[in-house]
């Protein structure tokens, strides 16, 4: 587990944990799903897997990505952007941990 993925050289898998503002857990999902459409479009061929979780105000994203290139290409879609723009309306600061594991 690592905080980067800077020394990964198989596929990079993430793991994001955060909570719901209370009543916003409905809209996180939503915003999540938009980007998890776009993972699994040819606008990411190097998105190999991305499943949104959630239990109450917990949700919980898993994704797996070929390489870096391909995080930084997710991290420029326009889902991506529009997800990152309105999290701190849907996420309760302080709560979201994100970490970076590679495919043994």
């Amino acid at each position: 587990m690592s905080d980067t993925f800077d020394k990964f050289t198989g596929d990079i898998n993430i793991v994001v944990h955060q909570t719901a503002v209370p009543g916003k857990a409905d809209e996180l999902v939503s915003l999540l799903k938009a980007v998890q459409a776009s993972c699994h479009s040819d606008a990411e061929p190097g998105c190999l897997y991305y499943e949104v979780l959630r239990f109450d105000d917990q949700i919980c994203v898993v994704e797996r990505y070929k390489d870096g290139a391909a995080i930084h290409t997710h991290m420029n879609t326009p889902a991506f952007k529009y997800l990152s723009s309105k999290r701190s309306e849907v996420v309760i600061e302080g709560s979201r941990v994100l970490k970076f594991f590679e495919t043994t």
